[in-house]
């Protein structure tokens, strides 16, 4: 009789259905660095406080880089309404 040849990739620790243990319900014992409580749609509530804080500095730099660029069109109208003609 052949025996079947061993598969090189490695696999992900299941249930036996196919299901990671994670989903599946089952515990793999391990401790999480927050509780279902922590959480607000799979992500912890520090992750959502960071994109927060990456939207307000990104707002920041979008209105400050607005302004720098309004105030060259504006030195451009001025400076040409004073130039020699």
């Amino acid at each position: 009789m052949a025996s079947r040849p061993s598969s090189t990739r490695a696999r992900s620790p299941s249930s036996g259905s196919g299901i990671p243990r994670e989903q599946a319900g089952q515990d793999d014992g391990t401790e999480r660095n927050c509780t279902v409580s922590d959480t607000r749609n799979g992500e912890p509530r520090d992750a959502e406080a960071q994109k927060e804080r990456g939207v307000t500095l990104r707002a920041g730099l979008y209105i400050f880089g607005t302004h720098l660029f309004a105030g060259f069109v504006w030195l451009l109208f001025y400076v040409g309404e004073h130039a020699n003609k």
